[in-house]
């Protein structure tokens, strides 16, 4: 896993992890009892900053609808307790998504995976 390209999955997510979205935007794995999710660094879950990662992700941390949403970074969750509670931890890079080929479509970027879900969803043979 320490390398660009290699597979990372849902699965291999654990909690204090920080990810880093397509849209720049880095978040901290919470892997709590009943669903897994990211929390946006520096704002609290009560403000609805988070998202579902079972919910809204497929298993090569896509976002189901919107690309910029994509994970593209996973950094190492901290080792040192104070580093827990501060939001600008990032830790050592463990994954980073290879750069995807986007695809403009009425003038709006999406990833080339986004679009192939789509066509496979809706598309029929």
């Amino acid at each position: 896993m320490d390398k660009e390209g290699a597979i990372m999955q849902k699965v291999d997510l654990k909690d204090w992890m920080r990810v880093e979205l397509r849209n720049g935007d880095r978040y901290i794995v919470a892997d709590e009892k009943y669903e897994k999710k990211i929390i946006r660094a520096g704002i609290g879950v009560e403000q609805r900053h988070w998202q579902s990662i079972e919910g809204n992700y497929s298993e090569d941390l896509t976002h189901e609808c919107v690309s910029k949403y994509d994970i593209v970074m996973v950094f190492e969750k901290p080792v040192i307790y104070w580093d827990y509670l501060n939001v600008a931890y990032v830790g050592k890079l463990i994954w980073k998504r290879p750069a995807e080929k986007m695809i403009m479509v009425n003038g709006k970027p999406y990833s080339e995976s986004t679009i192939q879900r789509a066509l496979q969803q809706y598309v029929s043979d």
